[in-house]
């Protein structure tokens, strides 16, 4: 991701389609069980292999995180 951040003007028409997104929500253990796999389902659906990538395409490096945020009430 740093060297995409420090180079981006290079990456041209991938430059402006990347994305950067952070936000939060309010989740039982068993939703965040769900979103997670939620979140697989979603990127298997855009899972190409090699083989099947469309001219013009290349590898896309995607990170998630998902965590319950610490806050003063819990413990160390």
């Amino acid at each position: 991701m740093t060297a995409y951040l420090s180079g981006r003007e290079a990456f041209g028409e991938f430059a402006a389609a990347a994305m950067h997104s952070f936000g939060g929500t309010m989740l039982t253990a068993e939703e965040l069980a769900e979103f997670g796999e939620e979140y697989i389902a979603f990127l298997s659906h855009w899972h190409r292999d090699p083989g099947q990538a469309a001219p013009g395409s290349r590898h896309v490096s995607v990170v998630f995180h998902a965590f319950p945020t610490p806050d003063s009430g819990d413990a160390s």
